[in-house]
């Protein structure tokens, strides 16, 4: 669809035929004066500025071919309301339904372009059509790719727009924004490896999908070991989530104690296409650390057990000593006459000792009387 300036009729202000042909491609045309006073009229919100805006596109109509079928087209509004828009389009129509075969249905003119072309949009446009084409096989990684592709469409369309970006280095300027933020929606699912130390011949190796994308993705995560002896999956599936980075734990089986060896990775979509750039994962393994790691523990725990032992050993040892010193005391206050068992003198045998001395000195007391 080109304005109807585009064309050597139309910039002169001469009514130009709705459907043509430019060079054997079929072209349509829309009334530039017609569009401008539509879009003004569409994008007022007060009635009565809409119906003077409107008074305006119907006279730019009078200008037309009698009877022929004027195609207008609407200017980009952020900020358009839909009742203006709806009020607009049903007063210029009059009520007539505006079906777009009505156009379709008249017979095409021949045209000649009046503008120069830009070589630098022609270029841009294979350019464009190119990412499209490789964005379009890297959304199969999405559940529905529209989500991505039907994007990208639109914004390819609203920078090659008529009347956008009117000079070179504005387009330009455009058009490198755009390829860029192509390329970073293109680059933003791949591989975030690691470089681990393994010391077990069995163990799984750490890897990540990273995902930048509002939407899931599913891709499958392909490795391939430099080393024929170390054995890991070919091929791992693997469900993203949005805006996220997802752990993927890979089983190696090694066949050999010590090695250096690489991973090769890369990520591909369910129908094969190629995702992000490959990557290296460089491991190291030392399956005979688990075994010296196993005889330093088992050879502590045999230490600390046998030191356990020698510790009671010696502690019983001390109390039967203890024991036996303490009964050899008790023996030797046992066979004292005149000490109990505790070191302390016999009541029985001071009681005995009295009557002695009571019994001898009954005579002393009687050659005394005498």
């Amino acid at each position: 669809i080109l304005p109807s300036t585009t064309f050597s009729a139309g910039a002169e202000g001469a009514p130009v035929a709705s459907r043509g042909v430019v060079g054997g491609a079929p072209v349509l045309v829309n009334d530039e004066a017609v569009s401008e006073a539509l879009s003004a009229a569409a994008e007022q919100a007060d009635t009565a500025a809409r119906g003077g805006a409107l008074t305006e596109a119907n006279a730019m109509l009078w200008f037309d071919a009698p009877g022929s079928t004027v195609l207008a087209g609407l200017s980009r509004a952020d900020a358009r309301s839909e009742e203006g828009l709806s009020r607009a389009i049903t007063a210029f129509s009059g009520g007539q339904d505006g079906r777009l075969d009505r156009v379709l249905s008249s017979t095409p003119a021949e045209m000649t372009v009046a503008t120069e072309s830009a070589e630098d949009r022609a270029t841009a446009v294979t350019a464009l059509n190119e990412d499209a084409d490789r964005l379009a096989q890297f959304a199969t990684i999405l559940e529905r790719p529209a989500d991505l592709t039907v994007r990208e469409r639109i914004s390819i369309m609203r920078l090659l727009g008529v009347g956008v970006h009117t000079t070179p280095d504005d387009f330009a300027a455009a058009l490198k924004t755009h390829r860029a933020a192509t390329g970073k929606t293109m680059g933003a699912v791949g591989i975030q490896p690691s470089n681990p130390i393994l010391i077990s011949p069995k163990v799984d190796v750490p890897a990540w999908v990273r995902n930048d994308l509002p939407y899931p993705v599913r891709v499958t995560l392909n490795v391939a070991s430099s080393d024929n002896r170390i054995e890991v999956p070919a091929t791992t599936a693997v469900e993203a989530l949005p805006s996220s980075t997802t752990p993927v734990r890979l089983p190696l089986e090694s066949h050999v104690a010590n090695t250096e060896l690489t991973l090769s990775m890369t990520l591909t979509s369910p129908t094969g296409v190629s995702i992000g750039p490959a990557q290296t994962a460089r491991l190291t393994i030392r399956a005979e650390w688990e075994t010296i790691g196993l005889i330093v523990f088992g050879s502590l725990g045999v230490l600390l057990i046998g030191a356990g032992i020698i510790r009671t050993i010696r502690r019983r040892k001390a109390a039967a000593k203890h024991a036996a010193d303490g009964m050899e005391r008790s023996d030797e206050a046992g066979d004292d006459p005149g000490t109990s068992p505790d070191g302390a003198p016999d009541p029985e045998d001071e009681t005995q000792a009295l009557a002695d001395g009571k019994a001898e000195s009954a005579p002393a007391d009687r050659e005394t009387n005498e």
